[in-house]
């Protein structure tokens, strides 16, 4: 049984996985993935998630969980309803509601809320045929994500760089996932079609590892000796 904002026709579609490799966030973490859709209102996201058997949520949560155990969600939403305030998360309102938009979450908050038209004039959610994208992902130095972008075997493509805190115990293990729905909140049914292939993760699960070192400081005095030269002239 969802949530009574979850407004769904029977013939929605929605799938999500989590990878089973954990890593530790004081390593960098890199996860990529191909995709191809068709049809008009839908949603995907990835997100880093503290629990391995996390089930999500359809409909404009794309995946999302009441649990409080994905402290990083970004979502590509055609109709950008992902973003809105609720009673428990920090969004933004109605009114500043943008269709196809690119979304980040910090756990409750929305960091990052832009039409995908103002980042690329490339990318794009939805083509008449399958139209194959990649999506690269980088979380990087304990505070920044980066997303790459690239259109069937060309070159990868900045789309956006995020720096912000995650709000977690950098210790704690985090696996990486992704969600999808369609409509996202609609009696529609005209549902679309993702084509999905190519999910791959690479990080490390291995905890951060420190070294204290000592030394002693550099010492310094003011000569009181001094030896006198004789038989020494100066000439220009």
């Amino acid at each position: 049984m969802f949530p009574y904002d979850i407004l769904l026709p029977p013939e929605a579609k929605y799938v999500g996985l989590v990878d089973k490799h954990n890593f530790n966030l004081n390593r960098d973490i890199t996860w990529s993935f191909t995709f191809a859709l068709t049809g008009q209102e839908h949603g995907f996201s990835t997100f880093l998630t503290t629990n391995p058997s996390l089930t999500g949520l359809p409909g404009h949560f794309i995946g999302g969980s009441s649990e409080n155990d994905i402290p990083l969600h970004i979502a590509f939403d055609t109709t950008g309803y992902f973003g809105l305030s609720t009673i428990t998360n920090t969004g933004i309102p109605v009114s500043a509601l943008s269709s196809n938009a690119l979304i980040i979450k910090n756990r409750d908050d929305v960091v990052l809320y832009q039409q995908l038209s103002s980042m690329s004039t490339d990318f794009f959610l939805t083509s008449a045929y399958p139209n194959y994208q990649t999506v690269r992902f980088h979380w990087a130095n304990g505070d920044k994500i980066k997303i790459d972008y690239k259109l069937g075997d060309g070159e990868y493509q900045n789309l956006t760089t995020k720096k912000f805190d995650i709000l977690i115990d950098p210790e704690i293990d985090v696996y990486c996932g992704f969600s999808f729905t369609t409509p996202v909140s609609s009696s529609s049914s005209d549902v679309s079609t993702l084509y999905f292939r190519n999910f791959h993760v690479k990080g490390d699960p291995s905890s951060a590892t420190t070294e204290e070192t000592t030394f002693t400081p550099i010492s310094s005095s003011i000569p009181t000796i001094y030896t006198t030269l004789t038989g020494i002239s100066a000439f220009r």
